[in-house]
């Protein structure tokens, strides 16, 4: 059976390239807490987070492209989401909810 055997991902915090058995399940707990982080400081800017205009962007796109990823091809998704913050939870979740939504259009 063909398909994505590896995923490349570039952020602020690295590049990290995964295979399918997740061997850089710290890198990708490294990305969550790093978006955490960054969404910490936008929430810290009372003005703008208040009116909903954060400085920046509400969702890593390469985050949740590597979530994805994960989620469809790797057992160890469900520990990382597990084992995240509610910031960490938020993106497992609207990955999975992408890979589920997917799946019932096959």
């Amino acid at each position: 059976m063909g398909g994505i055997r590896t995923a490349v991902v570039e952020s602020e915090e690295g590049r990290i390239v995964f295979g399918r058995h997740g061997e850089q399940y710290e890198a990708l707990v490294r990305m969550i807490r790093g978006y955490s982080y960054r969404l910490g400081v936008m929430r810290s800017d009372r003005e703008y987070w208040d009116q909903l205009v954060p400085q920046g962007d509400l969702i890593d796109w390469s985050l949740l492209a590597m979530l994805i990823f994960i989620f469809r091809t790797s057992p160890v998704g469900i520990d990382i989401r597990n084992n995240a913050n509610a910031d960490g939870i938020f993106i497992c979740d609207l990955a999975i909810s992408i890979v589920h939504k997917g799946e019932r259009h096959r």
